[in-house]
């Protein structure tokens, strides 16, 4: 399958096995059908962690379940983390975006464990919460561009 910028919603719906006309009847744009796809995706992911995190106790135990979930984005949904990477979030909207929505309930599961770990004293009260935050999930993209790259793996484990 062509990149995004190269793929023509005749070639999404070839892939699909219909016809062009009938993705249009759902999507108004291949960007419309991209933003649904992703948002689809970030909502499992988003069930996904919060069931884990509700069988799990513990700050320390809870980030790096959260650390080791994300780190899993990459290994096993490359090309979607590649597409919010490089296309959503380039985007100049993209901070209006029901995307940008999602992330941020996303990475506050992290926020959540961090304030929590402040109020068990298990973290220093003077961290800024939203910047461990940051740290964290870039650390962990920045690691993941090896993956993103095409230039190699990533062992989470």
């Amino acid at each position: 399958m062509p990149g995004f910028d190269s793929a023509s919603m005749a070639d999404i719906a070839a892939r699909a096995g219909i016809v062009e006309g009938t993705v249009y009847l759902y999507f108004d744009s291949k960007k419309d059908l991209m933003h649904r796809v992703v948002a689809e995706w970030y909502e499992s992911l988003i069930a996904s962690v919060s069931e884990g995190l509700a069988r799990i106790t513990g700050v320390r135990a809870r980030l790096r379940f959260c650390i080791l979930r994300h780190l899993r984005v990459y290994v096993e949904n490359t090309g979607l983390a590649n597409l919010l990477i490089r296309e959503l979030r380039r985007d100049t909207k993209y901070y209006e975006t029901e995307i940008y929505s999602l992330n941020k309930r996303y990475t506050a599961f992290v926020t959540a464990d961090i304030l929590e770990g402040i109020k068990q004293g298990e973290l220093n009260p003077d961290i800024a919460p939203e910047i461990v935050r940051d740290l964290i999930f870039g650390g962990i993209e920045h690691c993941a561009y090896r993956i993103l790259s095409g230039r190699g793996g990533l062992d989470i484990d």
